[in-house]
C-alpha cells in the first residue's frame, strides 16, 4: 500500500488492535482479513469498526467460501480480493473505495 502512495500506518492482529488502531487515526480506508487473532473474525471486526467509525472496508483474504462470503457482505463492503492478489488489483480496488468514500462524505 506504501508503494502505490497509501498511508499504510498500522498492521494489527485482532480486532481489538483494530479498533484501538482506529481510533488513534481514524482512516479512511480498512484492508481486513477475516481470520485474524482472537475472539473476534475479521467480518466482526470490520462490523465494529463501520459502526463505530463509518470506515469503508476492503476484505482481502482467502477465504472465499459462500458462507464466509455472505457473512462479509452483510458488513456492505466496497470490495472483497481473494488473496492472492495481484497488487494491480489491490490498487484498483483501493482507489475505487477511496472514491466512494470521498463521495459519500465518509472520508
Amino acid at each position: 500500500m506504501n508503494e502505490m502512495g497509501y498511508d499504510a500506518f498500522a498492521i494489527a492482529a485482532s480486532a481489538e488492535e483494530a479498533l484501538a488502531c482506529a481510533q488513534a487515526k481514524c482512516p479512511d480506508v480498512v484492508l481486513m482479513d477475516i481470520r485474524i487473532k482472537g475472539p473476534s473474525d475479521g467480518v466482526q471486526a470490520a462490523d465494529m469498526l463501520r459502526k463505530k467509525f463509518s470506515m469503508s472496508i476492503i476484505y482481502l483474504t482467502s477465504h472465499a467460501d459462500a458462507n464466509t462470503v455472505h457473512r462479509a457482505k452483510s458488513t456492505d463492503p466496497h470490495g472483497y480480493l481473494v488473496k492472492p492478489s495481484s497488487s494491480r488489483s489491490s490498487a484498483a480496488c483501493s482507489k475505487s473505495c477511496c472514491i466512494a468514500a470521498l463521495g459519500s462524505g465518509l472520508a
